[in-house]
């Protein structure tokens, strides 16, 4: 569109609607900004797949590390009940339950 307003000569009559004073490169720099900003969400949308490939890994290390400390604590603690049974309910991991997919409605 750009390049049309310049070979056209139409810049002139752009201004007269209210548009900028030089419409063309108003335009250049709108393409190049939404250039710009499609590579940017690209490549959040990569680092988003990556970091999201990555969680069962994190919850491998960090099931992990609360076996160790639950031995741990169990040894520190051996003889305080209220300690143990306050560990034993701050540590506990429940799986979170999954949305079950919804029946389609039925058609009108």
């Amino acid at each position: 569109m750009a390049a049309a307003i310049r070979e056209l000569s139409l810049n002139d009559e752009f201004e007269a609607h209210g548009f900028s004073a030089d419409t063309a490169a108003a335009l250049d720099a709108l393409a190049a900004a939404l250039t710009s900003s499609e590579g940017e969400q690209g490549k959040a949308l990569g680092q988003q797949a990556g970091a999201t490939a990555a969680i069962p890994g994190h919850l491998r290390t960090g099931k992990s590390a609360l076996k160790t400390f639950s031995v741990i604590f169990r040894r520190i603690y051996a003889g305080q009940t209220d300690l143990l049974t306050a560990w034993k309910t701050s540590s506990h991991i429940e799986r979170a339950e999954r949305r079950k997919m919804q029946d389609a409605p039925p058609p009108p």
